[in-house]
């Protein structure tokens, strides 16, 4: 089996690598990234990155006027000739451009990277997605593939939904589509318009020790994580009153790739460690215990400062789609891929803190310590 990893230097690139680099069944692996690994700092190629063949492309630089040459998508095209499944886990870091610059590159990377799918006859296509992708809930029930898709489009989620619901359309109704969303329904237009299987990963937040930098410099921000590099926990978690997250361990995200690549699954998948963090879970890893609640508005306005001072990265809408974000429910991944998550919430965030406070990294562009 012949796969290409879209995106392959970056954190779920790298984990979806390792998965795949000692599987039988996969005779070629092709990685496609902006910034590929000997390049801007990383000096050497180590495990999983060295089991790939490595494409230099940046799938969002401008097209050249008609007639001077292929556009990106004939390149990219050119480069999936022959490939069986195509994963798509490209994203622009938050660091490089702002949000609405952002959402515009992913949307159109996403665009590329399946119409060149589609042109290149690939037969199937995973695209990485999030929780974001979903309509708002108003409780802490986990929610199934079967979740509307925010913005009202409920298309969206309809070939791939397995229980029959119309809770939560009107939370749907009444959002914005999320790029996120947005990308989803890019892909269920290639599944209609093409012989393509399709296939969306949908997951919360994504952890690894390696990922240590990268969540410096796209999410943390330097100035919060001094303390972090000191001893490993800061004085006092200020943790907005009803927030709870879920995350994976990159690892076992990868895992659920392998499984799906290897099946050749259809449909979405909710991908997420067993346990749901609260704010005392969180302290409890970062801060000793000590926390203390404040509401919605005081956070998202201090993260709306941070942001203007240049001291945190993160857009305060970032905040929103946390608190928007349903629980996933991951009985499908488990029942229909024989997939389970050998990390928990609370290790996964453990590791993760401990590579931040370690300065640790990997020897790729996008995951070089901070």
């Amino acid at each position: 089996m012949h796969v290409v990893v879209v995106g392959a230097s970056g954190n779920v690139g790298t984990a979806v690598l390792a998965a795949l680099a000692n599987e039988p069944v996969v005779t070629q692996l092709v990685g496609i990234a902006r910034r590929v690994p000997r390049t801007e700092g990383a000096s050497t190629v180590e495990f999983p990155h060295d089991a790939a063949q490595w494409v230099r492309l940046d799938l969002a630089a401008r097209d050249p006027r008609p007639g001077h040459g292929p556009t990106v998508t004939d390149r990219l095209a050119d480069v999936l000739a022959g490939a069986d499944t195509v994963i798509h886990v490209a994203r622009t870091p938050r660091a490089d451009v702002g949000s609405r610059v952002r959402r515009d590159t992913d949307l159109l990377v996403a665009q590329r990277v399946f119409d060149a799918a589609a042109q290149a006859h690939v037969r199937h296509v995973v695209a990485a997605s999030c929780t974001g992708a979903y309509s708002p809930s108003d409780d802490d029930s986990p929610r199934t593939e079967s979740w509307p898709v925010r913005g009202g489009d409920e298309t969206a989620s309809a070939p791939w939904a397995r229980i029959n619901t119309t809770t939560g359309a009107a939370a749907a109704a009444d959002r914005p589509m999320t790029t996120t969303a947005r990308v989803e329904r890019l892909l269920v237009a290639l599944s209609q318009n093409s012989d393509t299987i399709v296939t969306s990963m949908r997951t919360p937040i994504v952890l690894h020790r390696r990922v240590a930098g990268q969540l410096v410099r796209d999410v943390v921000g330097s100035l919060p994580s001094r303390p972090l590099r000191k001893d490993g926990t800061v004085p006092t978690v200020l943790w907005p009153d009803g927030l709870r997250i879920q995350v994976i361990h990159a690892d076992d995200l990868g895992e659920a790739y392998r499984k799906v690549v290897i099946q050749r699954q259809p449909g979405a998948f909710n991908l997420a460690a067993a346990d749901v963090l609260s704010g005392q879970d969180f302290a409890d890893v970062v801060s000793n215990g000590q926390m203390r609640t404040i509401t919605d508005t005081q956070a998202r306005q201090a993260l709306g400062a941070a942001s203007r001072l240049g001291v945190a990265p993160v857009d305060p809408r970032w905040l929103a789609t946390l608190f928007d974000s349903p629980v996933l429910d991951t009985t499908l991944a488990r029942e229909l891929l024989r997939w389970a998550p050998e990390h928990d919430a609370r290790s996964t965030l453990r590791e993760a803190v401990e590579g931040i406070r370690d300065g640790a990294g990997a020897q790729t562009p996008p995951l070089l310590p901070a």
